[in-house]
């Protein structure tokens, strides 16, 4: 397996992940994660493209939500990327993440499909989503 290869002074990338299942983030402090030796970066929603593409990887024309970014200020679920890691090596990107400091702004999860579509938090409140393929998504009533 290539996983089991691991070319001479590559790096490791590590994510920090969400412990909310909808959150707002507010801001992010990575000043002193930066500081351990070895970090050779950290990445947030603020250093990365804000350009949107689909996850769901059919075929053309794909009809999914171009709906997802590399890295994104709003969380959807326990476990959403957050920030990204880069070290010389696992333990240091693992030494480095609870240094990571996030504020959030939680929001109340959608769990179901028959509250969603008049629930308070809106899954998707940015204006730049879009299918190639319009299928009547009214993402304001998620």
């Amino acid at each position: 397996y290539t996983g089991d290869f691991v070319p001479k002074d590559a790096l490791v990338i590590k994510a920090l992940r969400s412990p909310h299942a909808q959150a707002r983030i507010k801001s992010i402090d990575t000043s002193k994660a930066k500081l351990i030796p070895g970090v050779e970066a950290i990445f947030t929603y603020e250093d990365v493209p804000n350009t949107r593409f689909t996850l769901a990887g059919q075929t053309y024309p794909e009809p999914s939500a171009y709906d997802a970014l590399i890295l994104d200020p709003v969380v959807r679920y326990v476990g959403d990327e957050v920030a990204l890691i880069v070290a010389k090596d696992e333990a240091t990107a693992l030494k480095a993440m609870p240094l990571i400091k996030v504020e959030y702004e939680v929001q109340k999860p959608v769990l179901d499909m028959h509250t969603a579509i008049d629930h308070e938090t809106i899954v998707h409140p940015e204006d730049d989503i879009h299918n190639n393929i319009p299928v009547g998504q009214d993402y304001k009533r998620n």
